[in-house]
């Protein structure tokens, strides 16, 4: 990490990276409700199925009736150079089961907070700028990668710490207790599988938004 938060790394391919300055709009970060199925066995839970089998029941994130209120909406633009922890938002929720997290980069709107008065991220998702060295090369050659493309991911629950092992997911019950939504970046893989000089522009947004989202660490710290 340089003074002025700029970095440096090597990726899979050879190129050797240097980024200059770079920001991605985080847009929403929500919890899913688990279906009946993957709820956990409750007799409290009896009222709820009667309540469902008159009126019908809307998961969280999947009804367009009725908003997710446990769902943070506030986009904001998240600095990659130098990488630092920001808050997305907070919401209150009532008792509820919740079996997934749902996380969506997409392009900033007039409601979007921490835009940077340059780079223009009006409509944009991605930017990034620096340079690269081919392999085998020795002059760095510059970059600008500017996107609206969106990506998002939905993911089990993990506890803090064990992200991606399949024995450790949970259900996570909310009456009582509160919960943070952590999403931690993977830097080291940001430029992975990235061929700067026979990519297009649209391949390699496509590529480095896939990185950033499907490589991030999501997992839930309980308060």
């Amino acid at each position: 990490m340089e003074e002025d938060g700029s970095w440096s790394i090597q990726n899979d391919l050879g190129y050797f990276i240097h980024l200059k300055q770079g920001y991605l709009v985080s847009y929403s970060s929500e919890l899913i409700e688990c279906t009946e199925a993957e709820r956990p066995p409750d007799l409290s839970l009896r009222w709820d199925r009667l309540l469902e089998g008159i009126m019908g029941v809307a998961y969280a994130g999947h009804s367009e009736l009725e908003p997710n209120p446990a769902a943070v909406k506030a986009p904001l633009a998240e600095r990659l150079t130098p990488p630092e922890n920001q808050e997305l938002g907070s919401v209150l929720i009532g008792e509820q089961f919740y079996c997934k997290v749902h996380y969506l980069a997409a392009r900033a709107d007039e409601k979007a907070q921490w835009i940077p008065s340059d780079p223009d991220l009006n409509r944009q998702t991605l930017f990034l700028k620096g340079t690269f060295i081919e392999p085998g090369r020795e002059n760095p050659q510059s970059f600008e990668i500017i996107s609206a493309l969106g990506n998002g991911v939905v993911s089990p629950l993990y506890p803090q710490g064990r992200h991606g092992e399949t024995e450790a997911t949970f259900v996570l019950e909310s009456a009582g207790s509160g919960a943070t939504v952590a999403i931690e970046r993977d830097l080291p893989s940001l430029f992975d599988q990235l061929d700067f000089s026979f990519m297009s522009d649209e391949q390699l947004a496509r590529q480095t938004l896939k990185n950033l989202v499907n490589e991030a660490r999501i997992e839930i710290v309980r308060d």
